[in-house]
């Protein structure tokens, strides 16, 4: 099977929760929920590359597989783990982090699961001419399914830009607590979906 495409969120449940639960602060999971995703899975024979952007932030992930790579999670750690395919699935765990990918027609879902907390996005595969998300007029994705909403994008990239501001400017001013702060932010933003 195939999973090559470039598919973009539609919706995902338990967004909150399951983030909270993997260390983010309440900022990002605020901003998050606002902001799409676009997924590009690039697959020949067993080897992808799998290319998440969310807003400005960008993260790529390159695997064979049945062998072991470095794959870089939602908090931006690098893991060694191995992808493998089980019925038809990805499937890989990332420490404590379950996840499991399935292509069901032109629906790419994904659940990560962390203890009893199960984190569902579910996206939809577009068109592959490159267009703005969501405004391609020949997507095999439906249009009722196409949720992209330019307006939210726009709001969660300002909101990402104003809270690098603010935390750049309170660590030149000498407030240590605010680097920590500005790594944890700029590792959720780099999520986005994992395989």
């Amino acid at each position: 099977m195939s999973f090559a495409g470039t598919y973009e969120l539609q919706s995902h449940e338990n967004f909150e929760v399951f983030m909270k639960a993997i260390g983010l602060p309440d900022e990002l999971i605020q901003i998050g929920k606002d902001i799409k995703s676009v997924t590009k899975i690039e697959q020949n024979g067993d080897h992808f590359v799998v290319t998440v952007t969310t807003g400005p932030k960008v993260l790529r992930n390159e695997f064979d597989i049945g062998k072991e790579s470095e794959i870089e999670t939602l908090t931006e750690e690098k893991i060694k783990t191995t992808v493998n395919i089980v019925d038809g699935k990805l499937v890989v765990q990332l420490k404590s982090v379950k996840s499991v990918t399935e292509l069901s027609g032109d629906i790419l879902t994904n659940v990560m699961t962390l203890r009893d907390i199960v984190y569902k996005r579910i996206c939809c595969n577009l068109s592959t001419t490159e267009s703005t998300p969501g405004q391609s007029e020949d997507s095999t994705c439906p249009e009722e399914k196409r949720g992209w909403n330019p307006e939210l994008q726009k709001n969660g990239e300002t909101k990402v830009a104003e809270l690098a501001r603010l935390l750049r400017a309170n660590s030149a001013n000498g407030k240590n607590d605010t680097q920590s702060s500005w790594s944890a932010e700029t590792k959720h933003l780099r999520y986005v979906s994992k395989v």
